[in-house]
């Protein structure tokens, strides 16, 4: 019978700040351009009304999707240790999170000198095809990185 009497509360699980939901939104959000892509790449490369010239591209897109997808469930899995997971993965993620941004940033900036760091068939020469789209992305995970990081303690 005392035991209806007993604070329940404590035992209940937490809901997610505001800033650790925004920042698992932001890199879900990267993860669901990851799916996108894989699902839009395997059907621009498997169409059937290819030129005999473009089949070679047509079938290195549709080999990229495997590792586009677990790359959008890697995202879907550090948005889940920002919202739900304890503090040393939230740590974990938020960590990733910076380390991605670092290298969306490299990445574009290799583009702009000149190194395309996929090896496309842009590389020698200075391009800005996806620059773009690698800031925006270096852009949600730094976003992500600092919303979700470590509130300072005031003493």
């Amino acid at each position: 019978m005392t035991t209806q009497f007993l604070d329940h509360r404590s035992t209940s699980p937490s809901t997610p700040g505001p800033r650790l939901l925004i920042g698992g939104a932001l890199i879900g959000a990267v993860g669901a351009m990851s799916f996108s892509l894989a699902v839009g790449s395997f059907v621009v490369g498997s169409t059937h009304r290819l030129q005999p010239a473009s089949a070679a591209e047509a079938a290195s897109l549709v080999a990229g999707v495997p590792a586009v997808f677990v790359a959008g469930l890697i995202h879907l899995a550090i948005a889940a240790a920002l919202v739900a997971g304890r503090r040393r993965l939230r740590s974990a993620a938020v960590a990733a999170a910076a380390v991605a941004a670092i290298v969306a940033l490299v990445a574009a900036t290799m583009l702009l000198t000149g190194f395309d760091p996929t090896g496309g068939t842009h590389a020698g020469h200075p391009t800005t095809d996806g620059v773009l789209v690698l800031l925006l992305v270096a852009g949600m995970y730094a976003g992500a990185a600092l919303v979700a990081g470590p509130v300072p303690v005031e003493g």
